[in-house]
């Protein structure tokens, strides 16, 4: 998993065939539900801080020379840049937050079966943990070595023995 939650729902067992894109299972979604209201809440929040900071500094533009001294006007204008800043962060907090609620659904990468798979609801997965493998039926590959003397003897759709190198 990219996130850490708790198992909601598992949709797969062992030896399951799944596609790419289909969902194996499901982490607690309430958790990063109000991660992104926090989020939304926080941008909200700062966007007005950055409002009323742009307001500010225009407001201070426009007066004279003699009754703001340089070190206010400075100062509003790093009010301002900084309201900015934090603005920006609180949009990408928010970009991450659904970024999560959306990874809390665990989808197959790729079409394959999937092996050495033990889970149950309930159990808490760490993110970046490995909790299954996952067989690519697509790109699965085998290779020959063949002598060439044996070469005129092997033909297209010749039944083969595959031994695994290494592998007693």
């Amino acid at each position: 998993p990219d996130v850490s939650g708790l198992v909601e729902e598992v949709l797969i067992q062992d030896n399951h065939l799944v596609r790419k894109g289909d969902i194996m299972l499901r982490l607690d979604t309430e958790r990063f539900r109000l991660a992104v209201r926090q989020a939304e809440a926080a941008l909200a929040n700062r966007e007005a801080a950055a409002e009323k900071a742009a307001s500010d500094r225009a407001r201070y533009e426009k007066l004279s020379e003699g009754v703001v001294s340089q070190q206010q006007r400075e100062t509003i204008r790093a009010a301002d840049l900084q309201a900015k800043a934090t603005y920006s962060q609180a949009v990408a907090d928010l970009d991450i937050a659904r970024l999560n609620l959306n990874r809390s659904e665990i989808r197959a990468p790729v079409n394959g079966r999937v092996t050495n798979f033990d889970l149950r609801p309930g159990a808490y997965l760490a993110a970046g943990r490995g909790i299954m493998a996952l067989i690519d039926t697509d790109t699965v590959r085998v290779e020959g070595y063949f002598e060439e003397t044996k070469l005129p003897r092997i033909h297209v759709a010749d039944a083969v023995d595959v031994r695994l190198m290494g592998v007693p």
